[in-house]
């Protein structure tokens, strides 16, 4: 049985949801909640826990058997799947129960300098965890070019320039354009020759980063899990939190971890990319929301709000790296 349901999630199809998984499933449910697209949180007598949705049941493995190698390897601190006698097909998509990880407070956000430097740790910790099984999962998963994806990236911004020049002063966009084909240049003048691979979380994101009532960090969400060099999670980390360091060089060189790679020209060239900026325009033309209001009122403001601060954090990245 398929049941599809839009974005609205309204009391009727709240309810067809209801009755279909409790027909579907060996025990009662009390509550069915919307996390997001492809999450649900399931309530039941005994347990909460988390349906989420996949594209197929070898994406459900893959990242069942990534869980499990972590716990294996002593990274405990990923959401276990839960077995099921058959999948559930709902909304196009497969999906798997998860084991539900209790939020406490406050939220986890890179606003606070502990959930910065927490998140970071924990982010290494998976790094390590994951060497030891690189080879076993070099088939399952994408090998990944941080290149060759930031070029099709602008590729698509400069595709999309007529649009976003109806939000952005065209000016600005031409300076961010410059930014980031002089970025490329770089980092594929300086690309280290070889590196250690490691598993990648692929999304870094602050709500990938779960705060336990019990005070424990946990990380969630393995969707857009590649292989390559760590640095790349470092890089995309970075990008997250440099709009609460002031867009300082100097403040994100005093981070564990990341201050041995600011010494790295490569590393330094893929900082002053305006990966979110490029990401997120190409993103809400993609999804054809250029209409939208919140949208466009974010997406702009994500690119100007500290437009100045990020000219000065280049213009010392380009300073640097080309002296």
């Amino acid at each position: 049985m398929i049941i599809n349901f839009n974005k609205r999630r309204d009391d009727y199809q709240q309810n067809r949801l209801f009755s279909y998984l409790q027909s579907q499933l060996p025990f009662k449910i009390l509550k069915t909640e919307f996390i997001r697209n492809q999450v649900i949180k399931i309530t039941t007598k005994d347990a909460i826990t988390i349906l989420k949705g996949f594209p197929s049941l070898e994406h459900i493995k893959i990242q069942a058997d990534l869980t499990s190698a972590l716990k294996t390897e002593g990274f405990s601190q990923v959401p276990e799947f839960l077995s099921m006698n058959k999948p559930i097909f709902l909304d196009n998509e497969y999906y798997s129960f998860q084991e539900y990880i209790q939020p406490g407070l406050p939220v986890f956000n890179y606003k606070r300098k502990k959930d910065r430097q927490d998140g970071l740790h924990l982010l290494s910790k998976f790094h390590a965890a994951s060497k030891p099984i690189v080879q076993e999962f070099s088939k399952k998963l994408p090998h990944t070019s941080l290149y060759r994806k930031w070029k099709e990236r602008l590729i698509q911004f400069n595709h999309n320039l007529s649009i976003i020049s109806g939000f952005i002063d065209q000016k600005f966009l031409i300076e961010i354009c410059c930014w980031a084909e002089q970025a490329l240049k770089g980092m594929e003048r300086d690309q280290p020759i070889a590196e250690e691979q490691v598993i990648l979380h692929g999304d870094v994101a602050h709500h990938n980063f779960i705060r336990h009532v019990s005070g424990g960090l946990y990380i969630i969400d393995f969707d857009l899990t590649a292989i390559g060099p760590e640095r790349y999670d470092l890089l995309q980390y970075s990008n997250r939190i440099l709009p609460f360091l002031g867009w300082s060089l100097k403040e994100l060189s005093k981070l564990n971890t990341i201050n041995s790679y600011t010494k790295d020209k490569e590393f330094l060239y893929a900082l002053a990319y305006p990966a979110d900026i490029l990401r997120e325009w190409n993103r809400l033309i993609r999804n054809g929301q250029q209409n939208n209001p919140q949208r466009v009122l974010y997406v702009t403001g994500l690119t100007m709000n500290q437009l100045n601060l990020r000219r000065s954090f280049v213009k010392t990245i380009f300073e640097k790296t080309e002296t």
